[in-house]
């Protein structure tokens, strides 16, 4: 089969200029610029320059964001052919997963040429062409757009690939995307009819519901390692907090830092606090008791629920600590292949996350990730054995 991963990478790195390019060629306004000094001071915090300007810090922070996303691509390649490998996929098989997953996330590049972060709400602020994520964003740039013009991807394929663009993040699969294949010579059998026949046939929705499945497993585990590499910290230089009204002095009280620190730190004035929706409250002075993760969603959590993370951040106790928790309900839940669970058991990954909390945050998140390790790892690996499928 004609499918070039190195031209298709070289598609990919062109694109990825073309929005660097735009992020240096960006003119701020005054308001995003005053937004953007909270990103000076946690850029300065990281080593950067106090002299940095606001636009040389807004734009140094989305080029960061694109280096992630970079990292995070090439790292998916990489597993999902790992995981190909262990599972005994075809040949052609693979070339299509390995492509599926370097395309996954075109999205996001896009992303950080008008956002300061990689929240998928803020596409609804943004009401664009009916786009409300990331996936759909990389669909409609591929499709909408005619980027997949850029790509050699034989037409065939095109689909699959661009199913595994449009799904990749939903929480949950659904109708054809949901189908699991009996075995991985059924798997090879679909790859070898999808590329004979024309029209096409049923071969392709079972190639695209095993690429989806697959490249959503990795990346979904990448988002976990994310916090080995440092790219996404267990702890954070300060977290967002929906105002509702309050002042700052009810604010400051809750968090039990100073007004001061908490002014300073967004470069706001006491007057402002009022017109605006969200307020970024800085975590250096924050005690971690603040930081405590309600009991329903604990309870949800050892209960083995699903937890929904649009709800929860919607919650004036959302934090850092609690997205921990949902991670490591929501990924360790919805991994569909018994091999991704056992790389992560393997690799110890649990651990070592783990020991990257300060001592003082520790208590936060140790039954978390006790439970985690024994039931959704262990308890979830043994029930599995010798199965293709983890099942629900």
């Amino acid at each position: 089969m004609e499918l070039n991963y190195e031209e298709n990478k070289k598609a990919l790195d062109k694109y990825i200029s073309e929005c660097r390019n735009k992020i240096m060629n960006t003119f701020f306004t005054e308001d995003e610029l005053k937004k953007g000094i909270p990103i000076k001071n946690s850029l300065i915090n990281n080593g950067y320059s106090k002299d940095i300007s606001l636009e040389e810090a807004i734009k140094q922070h989305r080029l960061n964001m694109i280096k992630i996303k970079i990292n995070h691509t090439m790292r998916v390649v990489e597993d999902v052919i790992k995981m190909a490998n262990q599972m005994g996929t075809n040949i052609d098989f693979s070339k299509v997963l390995k492509i599926s997953a370097l395309m996954h996330d075109i999205g996001r590049f896009e992303q950080a040429t008008w956002s300061n972060d990689y929240a998928d709400r803020n596409y609804a602020n943004r009401n664009i062409n009916g786009v409300t994520n990331h996936a759909e964003a990389g669909y409609y740039i591929l499709v909408k757009e005619n980027k997949i013009k850029d790509f050699k991807i034989p037409y065939n394929i095109q689909k699959p690939i661009l199913d595994v663009v449009r799904y990749h993040q939903m929480p949950n699969l659904t109708d054809d995307l949901s189908y699991k294949v009996s075995d991985i010579k059924e798997l090879n059998n679909q790859m070898n009819s999808l590329l004979k026949t024309n029209p096409l046939n049923d071969s392709e929705k079972i190639i695209s519901s095993a690429l989806v499945q697959m490249v959503k497993d990795v990346d979904s585990l990448d988002i976990l390692y994310q916090h080995l590499t440092g790219e996404f910290n267990v702890i954070r230089d300060s977290i967002d907090y929906d105002i509702e009204g309050e002042d700052i002095d009810t604010i400051a009280l809750h968090w039990g830092i100073s007004k001061k620190e908490i002014l300073e730190y967004n470069g706001i004035e006491e007057k402002e606090v009022l017109n605006m929706n969200s307020i970024k409250i800085p975590m250096k002075n924050v005690a971690p008791i603040k930081l405590t993760v309600p009991k329903d969603i604990q309870d949800a959590y050892f209960s083995n629920q699903d937890i929904d993370l649009k709800t929860i951040m919607k919650r004036r106790d959302w934090t850092f600590i609690t997205g921990m928790w949902w991670r490591l309900n929501h990924f360790l839940r919805n991994i569909n292949f018994v091999s991704n669970l056992m790389v992560v058991e393997d690799n110890k990954l649990l651990d070592k996350i783990y020991e990257k909390y300060p001592d003082k945050y520790k208590p936060l998140v140790h039954d978390a990730f006790e439970f985690a390790k024994e039931e959704l790892l262990q308890k979830a690996i043994k029930e599995n054995e010798g199965e293709i499928y983890k099942k629900r």
